[in-house]
C-alpha cells in the first residue's frame, strides 16, 4: 500500500515537472513578460483613453494572458522582494518566483483553447530589442530587408485592428487604430527597428542639469569670496590688526583709540608706515 502511494507520488512529481518544462519550452515566461510589459505601456492604456475594455477577440487580451492567473498572484514589495500568493513564499526576483510557479502551482497554467501564448507574437514586439538581448549591429542593419519588414507590419496591424471592439464610434476607432499601429507596428521598419517603443528618461540630459546647477552653486560661492576679499575689509582689517597688535602690544591703549574702531585702526596702521618710510 505504502509503495503504491510513492509511486503515485513520484509519477505526480515526474508530471508536473514534464508539464513545466514543457510550457517554460514552448512558452518562454520572460519573453511573454516582455510583450505583457509592453501591451501594459503603450498600448491598455489607450482603451482606457476611449473608456472602452479589450475585447476577448483580441489575441492581446489580458485574459487570454497564458499565464494570468499566476501574474495575478504575484505581489512585489520592491525590485528584490516579490511573494507567492498561493503559499505565501518569498523570493529574491521575480525570475525565481516564475520557477516557483513552474515547480509548486503549474495547474494555474491555464491550457484552454482561447489562452495565447505572449511570447509567440515575440517577432512583432521585438522582445529581444526592448529586453536588451540583441544590440544594433552593422550586419543587422545592412542586410535588414524592407520586404520582410512590410510582412510583419501587416500582420501586426491586422492584429492591432482586430483588438478594436465593436460599437465604438468612427472617432475612438480611429483613435485606437491609429495609436496602437504608432505605438507598436510603426517600428517594423529597418529603420525604426532597433528604437524603443517606450519612452526612456535622457540619463545624460538628468547629469548636466545636476551637474550645471553645481557649477552656478560653486561660482556663486567664489565670486561672493573674491568680492569681500578685493572690495571689502572683510579678510584685510582683520590682518591688519593683527600686525599691528604684533608689533605695537598695548595693555591698556588710551581711552580716545579704544572709541575709534576699525577705521581709527587702519589709519594709526598709515600713520606708522609714513613715520618709518620718512625715518
Amino acid at each position: 500500500m505504502h509503495l503504491m502511494q510513492h509511486i503515485s507520488a513520484f509519477l505526480t512529481l515526474v508530471l508536473t515537472v514534464t508539464v513545466s518544462l514543457t510550457n517554460a519550452l514552448h512558452c518562454p515566461r520572460d519573453r511573454s513578460r516582455n510583450v505583457r510589459n509592453l501591451l501594459k505601456e503603450v498600448v491598455y492604456p489607450l482603451f482606457t483613453q476611449v473608456k472602452t475594455s479589450v475585447p476577448d477577440t483580441c489575441l492581446f487580451s489580458p485574459e487570454r494572458d497564458k499565464y494570468l492567473l499566476q501574474e495575478e498572484n504575484k505581489v512585489s514589495e520592491g525590485i528584490s522582494k516579490w511573494y507567492c500568493n498561493y503559499c505565501g513564499k518569498g523570493f529574491y526576483s521575480e525570475d525565481y518566483l516564475d520557477r516557483h510557479f513552474d515547480n509548486r502551482h503549474s495547474e494555474y497554467v491555464r491550457e484552454d483553447k482561447s489562452s495565447v501564448c505572449f511570447a509567440d507574437y515575440c517577432d512583432i514586439m521585438r522582445c529581444d530589442i526592448l529586453a536588451g538581448r540583441r544590440k544594433k549591429e552593422f550586419w543587422d542593419v545592412s542586410l535588414c530587408l524592407e520586404s520582410d519588414m512590410k510582412d510583419l507590419m501587416d500582420d501586426c496591424e491586422r492584429l492591432m485592428s482586430a483588438c478594436v471592439p465593436d460599437g465604438l464610434s468612427k472617432n475612438a476607432t480611429e483613435f485606437l487604430i491609429t495609436h496602437m499601429t504608432e505605438n507598436v507596428c510603426s517600428f517594423l521598419t529597418c529603420k525604426k527597428y532597433w528604437q524603443s517603443a517606450v519612452e526612456e528618461e535622457n540619463d545624460g540630459v538628468i547629469f548636466y542639469s545636476i551637474l550645471t546647477v553645481f557649477l552656478i552653486i560653486v561660482f556663486t560661492i567664489y565670486y561672493c569670496v573674491a568680492y569681500h576679499y578685493f572690495y571689502t575689509d572683510t579678510f584685510t582689517d582683520s590682518y591688519y590688526e593683527t600686525y599691528y597688535d604684533r608689533q605695537h602690544p598695548v595693555s591698556n591703549p588710551p581711552v580716545g583709540r579704544q572709541q575709534e574702531g576699525i577705521p581709527g585702526t587702519r589709519r594709526r596702521i598709515m600713520e606708522d608706515i609714513a613715520e618709518h618710510e620718512v625715518s
